[in-house]
């Protein structure tokens, strides 16, 4: 097996020179005397863009720190795609049995199991007044990372 290059180039597991960089892009962020090294910058990979709320507090001195956290979630996108593509081909590979082995020893399963769900579209359609009983509504907060100004 062959490993994948992700999309900024990098093999899983050989990335050391650019997360050194952004390690110390990240320390100097908690030293105020020394500015960030990547205060400003763009992130073209960024997913999600949303107008900022009314109220706002200065992150500056966090820069380092959302830029890596930014780089971060990038390889985890890139690592998913990894982790799926190998499960595709261990799955298909089992096929229909449900416990893989490595020298006799087992190392995999992939069994059948039943999962009951409840549809709220259903319950809405069928019930209005039984689904508006057993609504519990409650305030949640949503973090995202922004597109880089």
């Amino acid at each position: 097996m062959h490993a994948r290059a992700t999309d900024n180039g990098c093999l899983p597991g050989r990335c050391t020179a650019l997360l050194a960089r952004w390690l110390a892009a990240l320390s100097r962020s908690f030293r105020p005397d020394v500015p960030s090294a990547v205060e400003g910058a763009a992130n073209p990979m960024s997913k999600t863009t949303t107008t900022p709320a009314a109220e706002s507090i200065a992150v500056d001195d966090l820069a380092a720190q959302l830029d890596l956290l930014r780089w971060v979630e990038d390889q985890l996108d890139g690592l998913k795609k990894f982790r799926a593509d190998v499960q595709r081909a261990v799955k298909l590979r089992l096929g229909d049995t449900e416990v893989g082995t490595v020298n006799g020893v087992p190392v995999v399963s992939y069994r059948k199991s039943l999962r009951i769900t409840l549809s709220p579209r259903l319950v809405r359609e069928a019930d209005p007044e039984l689904a508006r009983r057993c609504e519990e509504i409650s305030e949640i907060r949503t973090f995202l990372l922004l597109d880089a100004a």
